[in-house]
């Protein structure tokens, strides 16, 4: 009789704590992803390791399947029907009936489901796309990934859409620090190989900010790893700008162009000369890790922590002009109106506060969110914007699956968008100051109209959405999938 091999297996903790890691990452938790990184020394994986998207879930529901197996299987080796639920975190209790019913098998979906949209899917990524802009000068959209390369892609300015039309990764240059610069793949649509650096763990290499400089001539990215790269809109990269290690958060150009600040990882901001790629000044006013950056103007800024800081800073001077703290609670996200008179935030209790200059306490609390604002977007309108004549308008993103729109001459809520059914990630502004782009986790891109609360375009993608952005004739929307794609909606009439 032969003898029976013993099976081998083994799960480490380093395994598990890897998994987890990934599991934040590809859910957009990029702060918690980091700080547990930090504390569960994920950084000493082995480079090699690299794990496919959603492999934690993966194991958990094969596991699951087993346990439920286990517990169905009789002893003479038949399993016993039962249509109660199982579950990770209830205990369950059997439910016997006589068969098992196939009308009940979940129905997957298709991939994309349009409602008379015209809509382009762009292929090339291997992981999750994190964000995604496009030049306010060309016809070209930018994306950054999970694999550690950015795209620029030529998007036709012609009719070109057309349902489920494809724009697949030979119409892209690829951006790869380690390659310098790709363009041009094979005729088959894939990927030319690329060297990397086998000393930086894959996750690592993770891209996670994205931003266009003003005049559209180059496009900084930056990463995990705590680099940032400076690259022509040609793609040829003209500078690696590197000082702490800490992972990119944000990145914001300043107006005229000169200067990127950069939020990172290590509590601190930095200024960094654009066209010398070189170190302007370090600010380390917060006590935690520094989440958002947003100019004012071409030397003042704002920041926030998850230290419950906002703080206002200027190029050049050590002491900030103005802090606003309202208690310990997370703020995620800072930005300013069009003319620099307001000053919001959106914190991990449900409220965002706008401030002014010249007064310490905010001259509006908006209250109406359950979870976390996670993101804010300014209205182009009002003083000093393109449309002068449309009042101003705030609108918070949270993760209570709503959206939100303020009025800032009252601080009163004047719509509820509510049609998303998980927390919603993304929102912009059209350029007209006229519509809203949303982007939420339950794979739902919707466009509305301010003045009303149902969307009036809206595409289903088949995964969820970590950004979207608007090019700057505003009659096309781009979203950034956590299913490795970029989509844009043609949203003209």
């Amino acid at each position: 009789v032969c003898a029976r091999p013993e099976l081998r297996m083994s799960i480490t903790s380093e395994e598990v704590n890897f998994l987890i890691y990934r599991y934040l990452q590809e859910s957009g938790l990029e702060h918690t992803a980091f700080s547990f990184y930090k504390e569960a020394r994920v950084s000493k994986a082995p480079s090699s390791w690299d794990t496919p998207p959603g492999q934690l879930v993966v194991v958990l529901q094969k596991g699951l399947q087993y346990v439920e197996l286990e517990t169905h299987l009789s002893e003479d080796g038949k399993e016993s029907p039962c249509d109660a639920p199982f579950s990770l975190i209830h205990p369950h209790t059997c439910n016997r009936i006589a068969q098992l019913s196939h009308d009940d098998e979940m129905d997957t979906g298709s991939s994309s489901s349009v409602s008379g949209n015209a809509v382009t899917v762009l292929r090339g990524h291997s992981a999750e796309v994190f964000s995604c802009a496009w030049s306010p000068s060309e016809s070209k959209l930018a994306s950054v990934s999970a694999d550690g390369s950015a795209r620029v892609w030529e998007i036709p300015e012609a009719d070109w859409c057309g349902p489920e039309a494809e724009l697949k990764s030979q119409n892209a240059l690829v951006l790869n620090a380690d390659a310098k610069r790709m363009s041009g793949n094979s005729e088959e649509g894939e990927d030319k190989k690329e060297e990397v650096d086998v000393t930086t763990s894959p996750d690592q290499r993770h891209l996670t900010a994205l931003e266009w400089s003003p005049s559209g001539k180059a496009v900084a990215t930056g990463s995990f790893e705590g680099k940032i790269y400076v690259w022509d809109s040609d793609g040829t990269l003209q500078h690696t700008l590197s000082q702490s290690g800490d992972p990119i958060f944000a990145l914001s150009w300043s107006k005229s162009g000169d200067t990127i600040l950069s939020a990172n990882g290590g509590n601190t901001v930095t200024a960094w000369d654009a066209q010398q790629g070189t170190l302007k000044q370090q600010f380390s006013f917060h006590t935690g890790t520094t989440l958002d950056v947003a100019w004012r103007n071409n030397t003042q800024f704002a920041s926030c922590s998850v230290d419950g800081g906002v703080v206002v800073g200027e190029v050049g001077e050590e002491a900030p002009l103005s802090e606003f703290r309202c208690g310990t609670c997370e703020m995620n996200c800072v930005s300013w109106d069009p003319s620099g008179k307001y000053l919001a935030a959106g914190s991990e209790d449900g409220v965002a506060r706008v401030w002014r200059m010249q007064s310490d306490s905010p001259v509006h609390t908006l209250k109406g969110h359950t979870d976390a604002v996670y993101n804010l977007a300014w209205s182009p309108s009002g003083p000093g914007s393109a449309n002068p004549d449309s009042p101003l308008v705030l609108a918070t993103a949270s993760f209570d699956n709503t959206v939100k729109l303020w009025d800032m001459e009252s601080g009163r809520c004047v719509r509820t968008l509510s049609q998303h059914t998980e927390p919603v990630y993304a929102v912009a502004f059209s350029p007209n100051a006229k519509y809203i782009a949303t982007g939420s986790f339950d794979r739902h891109m919707h466009v509305w109209s301010v003045s009303e609360e149902r969307p009036i375009k809206s595409f289903k993608s088949n995964g969820g959405i970590f950004d979207v952005c608007w090019n700057a004739v505003g009659d096309k929307v781009a979203a950034a999938l956590a299913s490795h794609l970029v989509v844009i909606m043609d949203v003209r009439e």
